[in-house]
């Protein structure tokens, strides 16, 4: 067996303490980019009635998309599927409708997230059932009529854009997606018009999300979050590459001076130095969360392993959040709060701390690849009541060596982390290379 490096941390009082969607209901495309519309070349102001959904089009030409034109024959730059309709060239406004049905029974529409993929030359507007659901980005300010010219031209490039749409407009049944696409000049030497059209579970993120372990970082982790009043999730589905999904239950705590509820569940037999994706899980419609990414830690010291490790952590917010995004540029394995999280110093009235606190985890602690850092913390003297123990009126013989006791006087912090847990120390082993003794 290998020297086992052993990482001490001396704290005061340390005797004390420290879319994918739901199952059954994957994203439904209600239009792609291959989809077949129907389109008016004709040069001609149709004014406001094409858009409507009761609208008469069966005079109008059809196609599959992309369509558009290229007078300078670079269709094979263009995105997939490529041109495949092309329309009349030289013209300042041409309209697109389709159609497509949505099953609002399957998916309700108060809990849907809708996305609009486009693949635009020049500019697009959008209507969905008649009402205007957005805008490309060369397509101005105001009302856009016929012969609305796009505010710039994109050639030779082909812009990708991507919005919302509010899914309240939704129909059960038939619904029709119209267009109208806009060149910047008569002169234009191409247009290019293509949508995909998603709908999928809206997600909802916790209140907080942390990870760390209670047992070999190389094969767990543990998940913990916190969750608002009438948020039910109650699982964690996780998978690596292969798309496995497997399920971890949790054990839920009300959260100390709070409604809220603290959630824990502990992922185990995971491969080690390898990358899951997981997400919270619930039964119901529009409450589960987005998905996250964790890392497992190396089985040995093959590769070297990067550790961030302070104190103190919360004078004010933005000093927090501007120390830990210097911190996860350097991507660490993990991170090591030797203690004085929060500073609520174990008090009711200093909830609003661990608010702040938790906020600041949740705008810097998750990468822009959705890693979640995960954080080993330890007890300081503000985790408890009055900043300390003894002193004020109390001595150190009151103190009690009890589960109970010491959750009175730190309710915080046994209250919000699943390791060390009582008596409050622990040690942390990581394979047969690390331990990190809290």
């Amino acid at each position: 067996m290998q020297n086992r490096l052993r990482a001490v941390f001396g704290l005061v009082l340390v005797a004390m303490l420290f879319g994918d969607v739901r199952a059954g209901v994957p994203d439904q495309v209600l239009i792609d980019f291959d989809s077949t519309w129907r389109y008016h070349d004709g040069d001609r102001d149709l004014g406001i009635a094409w858009r409507l959904p009761e609208f008469n089009d069966n005079q109008w030409e059809s196609g599959p998309g992309l369509l558009g034109y290229d007078t300078r024959d670079r269709r094979g730059s263009w995105p997939d599927p490529g041109l495949q309709t092309e329309v009349q060239p030289g013209l300042i406004t041409y309209y697109f409708r389709t159609e497509f049905d949505f099953d609002a029974h399957r998916l309700d529409t108060k809990a849907v997230r809708l996305q609009l993929d486009q693949i635009i030359d020049d500019a697009a507007v959008y209507y969905l059932n008649g009402t205007e659901i957005g805008r490309s980005e060369l397509m101005g300010p105001g009302e856009v009529r016929f012969g609305t010219r796009a505010t710039a031209v994109t050639n030779p490039s082909l812009d990708r854009d991507v919005f919302e749409i509010d899914a309240s407009l939704l129909r059960h049944g038939r619904n029709v997606l119209a267009a109208s696409v806009h060149n910047a000049a008569p002169t234009s030497s191409d247009i290019c018009f293509g949508v995909r059209l998603t709908a999928s579970e809206a997600t909802t993120p916790p209140y907080a999300l942390y990870l760390s372990w209670q047992q070999d970082p190389t094969t767990t982790m543990t998940v913990q979050w916190i969750t608002e009043p009438g948020h039910r999730v109650r699982e964690v589905e996780y998978w690596g590459a292969d798309g496995q999904r497997q399920r971890a239950a949790a054990s839920t705590v009300p959260m100390v001076f709070s409604d809220r509820t603290v959630h824990t569940a502990e992922l185990t037999g995971l491969e080690p130095d390898t990358e899951y994706r997981f997400r919270l899980r619930s039964s119901e419609l529009g409450q589960s969360s987005p998905q996250y990414l964790l890392r497992t830690m190396p089985s040995d010291t093959k590769r070297p392993l990067r550790i961030a490790i302070g104190g103190d952590i919360r004078h004010r917010k933005e000093w927090m959040e501007q120390t830990n995004r210097q911190a996860v540029r350097f991507d660490p394995d993990f991170i090591v709060w030797g203690g004085d999280l929060a500073y609520a110093d174990g008090l009711e009235r200093n909830m609003a701390r661990w608010d702040e606190f938790f906020s600041a985890c949740m705008n810097t602690l998750i990468t822009d690849s959705g890693r979640v850092v995960p954080v080993v913390m330890a007890i300081g003297n503000h985790e408890v009541q009055g900043g300390y123990y003894w002193g004020n009126e109390r001595t150190r013989e009151g103190y009690r060596d009890r589960d109970e006791f010491r959750s009175a006087i730190a309710p915080y912090f046994y209250n919000l982390f699943a390791f060390p847990g009582h008596p409050g120390y622990g040690v942390l082993d990581f394979g047969d290379y690390l331990s990190l003794i809290i």
